[in-house]
């Protein structure tokens, strides 16, 4: 498939799907009174304004609902490889999309922070809404709700016990890949350990948290630890898999260019800088001119700020560089493909996946690819 095709192919969101219970619905005022313990603490009103009512309305703009998608698929695989009868038709706990959309919309507020961002979701980011301050409060308030919420479960000690370990390793991985994102650029790396950086980067930060999503029901379901990691396996490969698309949209689907923008073009650790570390055709000596370019690109734009149009590259220059950055990842594509095949591949082999089980799998990540771009 050339870009080209896949432009075309993943343009856009899946607007027929039904859209997902808005996170603003768990923060019901019984819920609030509950968590914040405000029946013990005097004028429980301040917190309304100032901490309660940002919250709302953040939540209430809900974004694509993509890990609720990973959760539901992987209750559908846990339940599928379930022996106990009993679990067979339960439907989802909703707590289990809670403690997954939670924990991830948490870490938005923290990314927008750290990556200096001006819009979510079309609407100023919270910190630039209420102040930097409150809002990195706020998502810290809101990782220890993920993990709260895990107290709500209708389960066993011994599923609550693995939820609280896997959930905290999840937030170890999670901060040691924003780390490497936020402490490394390109241009201060050796070709030759690009790949090594992004695969790192990428994997902490987005496969953990995918990887955990499909795991958390057979964690629940309180199935064996090998099932489990091979489900955590199986997300956290798709988790790899939809983060490369995402990376490929932002420099060649103009309705994403705002994406490169935070990242790419920012020489930030992503999949497309990889393709390019390892592309045998591009000499060193071009590989660096890029980089060189694209610095030269940048340092311009931050001294003509008026250049960038609501976090739109407008430059001529940038126009130029992406022209010539498309001849080097026709490849691409295939590359991501080759990924999910491996990732449904741990699914069928190591799990020992039915084959309805599979092909539930095919037909979401399918679906997930469109959502994801």
């Amino acid at each position: 498939m050339n870009l080209t095709h896949f432009s075309n192919a993943y343009a856009g969101p899946d607007y027929d799907r039904p859209a997902a219970k808005p996170l603003s619905d768990l923060f019901s005022k019984q819920f609030i009174d509950e968590i914040l313990e405000l029946s013990e603490m005097p004028a429980p009103n301040l917190w309304d304004q100032k901490f309660v009512a940002p919250i709302m309305t953040f939540f209430a703009k809900p974004g694509k609902s993509i890990r609720r998608d990973f959760v539901k698929l992987g209750w559908k695989l846990a339940q599928s490889n379930s022996l106990d009868e009993r679990t067979i038709h339960q439907p989802c706990p909703e707590a289990l999309f809670q403690i997954i959309e939670v924990l991830h919309s948490a870490s938005l507020i923290v990314d927008d922070i750290e990556d200096d961002s001006m819009t979510r979701r079309g609407v100023p980011c919270l910190h630039r809404q209420i102040g930097l301050g409150p809002a990195l409060n706020i998502a810290n308030w809101l990782y220890f709700v993920s993990s709260f919420i895990i107290d709500t479960l209708e389960c066993s000690p011994q599923a609550q016990l693995s939820l609280y370990k896997v959930f905290n390793r999840v937030m170890l991985r999670c901060h040691q890949g924003q780390a490497i994102d936020l402490s490394y650029k390109i241009s201060e790396v050796d070709r030759e350990a690009i790949p090594a950086l992004v695969e790192s980067s990428t994997r902490l930060k987005t496969g953990v948290l995918v990887g955990f999503a499909v795991q958390i029901a057979s964690i629940y379901l309180e199935q064996s630890m090998e099932d489990s990691t091979r489900l955590y396996e199986f997300g956290e490969e798709i988790g790899l898999s939809l983060q490369m698309y995402d990376d490929l949209s932002g420099v060649t689907n103009a309705k994403r260019y705002h994406k490169a923008h935070e990242d790419f073009y920012r020489l930030r650790p992503t999949w497309v800088w990889l393709w390019l570390a390892r592309n045998e055709s591009i000499s060193t000596l071009d590989y660096y001119s890029l980089v060189e370019q694209l610095e030269t690109i940048n340092t311009s734009l931050s001294e003509a700020p008026e250049l960038n149009l609501n976090g739109r590259i407008t430059t001529k220059a940038y126009n130029e560089f992406r022209s010539e950055l498309m001849q080097w990842l026709d490849a691409a594509p295939r590359m991501i493909e080759q990924r999910i095949d491996q990732a449904l591949f741990i699914l069928q082999e190591r799990y020992h996946a039915s084959s309805l089980s599979y092909q539930t799998a095919f037909l979401a990540i399918n679906k997930l690819k469109v959502s994801y771009l």
